[in-house]
């Protein structure tokens, strides 16, 4: 940064932040409710509508993510309503915050100017704009994970000072428990964050502070704490384990390039094909650089998690797959604050602002292309089809009970909610969502009688979900009125008993 605005950045922080936010909202804003809703999201609307005591009962046995996004969701449509716009909103709003959370930790990391360089880089990431723009829960993840690490950084620095009483210290026990609660409770993986947060905090009392027994006993209580509303979600992870929560069944095992290609995407960009892994390589080494240049706690601090979480996500996923850009996602705060570092310790101060300009304008580019390039399920054409085309004597048939309660948001608003809906029989059933499909299910057994009341039948096929097969000894295919170019959605026509 040049002399000026440095001066500017130490002096008013809060005007650069604010400012780096008003950018960050509109690029958040822009074209929020273009692209169709996804398989995903229109879940998420699902799980919202669903009765506030199912999702914080057993009924969760069959949904591998907690209920408080989903509930927090609920709440957030029944004041703005469901619309694409509004559904994404919350996601928006929380993308925000985080902007603001990262400032906070990268200054407690280093300094205000690693600080608001962070919150540029934050607000400017295709990561960070695509987990903004999605009705999912991984927003509110990051955003509990980087105030459960800015907890630990204040704790760590009363513990090495050894001036503050023990009660000052509990609003930082507090975050740290109520954080790392609402982490937990947004999806199963965060289960690391207590573990390293537990694994730095044992490093630090034995090996940096005078090992004082109103430290531990303030760290325990938090633990305790935390356990405790933790605990109903571990039983229901345990049963999960035991009886089977489908919905992560189609995670493959990592390989050392999927491994690879997914490491670089969080730790620089996602869209540029085979340049992910040179522009990983040069952040990367900034990042190195600037954690190099911390004191030893926050040094061991970011290293706990930068290395931490995908090693645990890897180890894990030899016995069930759980290493995704979404699960590895939210540890880009440590990624994004070294990144900041790096960049305000670099040794020549006059290429500084040439080095947070590169950055910036590769992030941007990332973003603006990933905007284009990302993945898309044309649920809402498929409904729009069906709307201009249907005739009576049409039913819709989807690959599972579930998918049929997921569809029903585009018929819902798109007005073709009078089709009937078939639903191919799974192992899956009607569990979880799937109960509230009223409809009847279809199998080889069954599937003449259950559609022969039918003229024609449209199938909706979702990459190797397809339920066609079960209507190739019944009817014909008529035609196909969607395909798109990736193949992850096929709508077809098909009619009964034709030859």
């Amino acid at each position: 940064m040049s002399t000026r605005v440095s001066a500017f950045v130490d002096q008013r922080p809060w005007y650069a932040v604010l400012a780096i936010i008003v950018v960050a909202a509109a690029l958040r804003l822009w074209n929020l409710d273009g692209p169709s809703l996804w398989t995903d999201e229109l879940a998420s609307v699902a799980f919202a509508r669903a009765p506030f005591h199912l999702l914080w009962s057993d009924w969760m046995v069959y949904e591998t993510n907690p209920p408080l996004y989903y509930s927090l969701l609920g709440g957030w449509i029944s004041v703005f309503g469901e619309s694409e716009f509004a559904v994404r909103g919350m996601s928006v709003v929380l993308g925000l915050a985080a902007i603001a959370a990262i400032f906070l930790f990268a200054r407690a990391l280093h300094s205000t100017q690693a600080g608001v360089l962070a919150a540029l880089f934050c607000a400017l990431s295709a990561e960070q704009l695509g987990y903004s723009q999605e009705t999912r829960g991984y927003m509110l993840g990051f955003l509990a994970a980087t105030l459960a690490a800015l907890s630990l950084l204040r704790i760590a620095h009363a513990w090495r000072e050894g001036a503050a009483p023990a009660r000052q210290l509990l609003p930082w026990y507090a975050l740290y428990a109520g954080t790392s609660a609402v982490a937990v409770y947004t999806h199963t993986t965060f289960f690391i964050l207590p573990v390293l947060s537990n694994v730095f905090i044992a490093w630090l009392w034995i090996f940096r502070t005078p090992r004082r027994l109103n430290d531990a006993l303030g760290w325990v209580g938090a633990n305790l704490v935390f356990a405790a509303l933790y605990a109903w979600w571990i039983t229901i992870t345990l049963r999960q384990i035991q009886t089977g929560a489908e919905t992560a069944a189609w995670i493959p095992t990592p390989t050392l390039r999927d491994t690879v290609a997914i490491v670089s995407h969080v730790v620089a960009t996602r869209s540029f094909e085979i340049f992910n892994l040179p522009f990983a390589a040069a952040f990367g080494a900034v990042m190195a650089w600037g954690w190099w240049k911390l004191p030893l706690e926050r040094r061991v601090l970011a290293l706990v998690f930068a290395v931490g979480v995908p090693f645990i996500l890897l180890a894990v996923s030899f016995v069930r797959p759980i290493f995704l850009e979404r699960t590895l996602f939210w540890v880009q705060f440590i990624y994004l604050a070294c990144l900041a570092v790096g960049v305000a310790t670099l040794p020549w101060a006059r290429w500084r602002p040439v080095l947070v300009a590169a950055i910036a304008l590769v992030l941007i580019a990332d973003s603006m292309n990933w905007s284009r390039v990302a993945h898309r399920e044309q649920w809402r054409e498929i409904a729009t089809i069906l709307h201009d085309n249907a005739q009576p004597g049409d039913a819709v048939l989807i690959s599972s009970a579930t998918g049929a309660v997921v569809f029903s948001y585009y018929c819902r608003h798109l007005g073709c909610e009078d089709v009937p809906v078939l639903a191919q029989a799974t192992e899956r059933g009607k569990r979880g969502l799937g109960e509230f499909f009223a409809g009847p299910e279809l199998s080889v057994g069954n599937v003449a009688e259950g559609v022969g009341g039918y003229r024609r039948i449209w199938t909706v096929a979702r990459t190797e979900d397809d339920p066609a097969p079960l209507l190739e000894a019944v009817a014909t295919p008529e035609r196909e009125w969607l395909n798109d170019e990736t193949g992850r959605m096929r709508f077809t026509l098909w009619r009964v008993g034709a030859e």
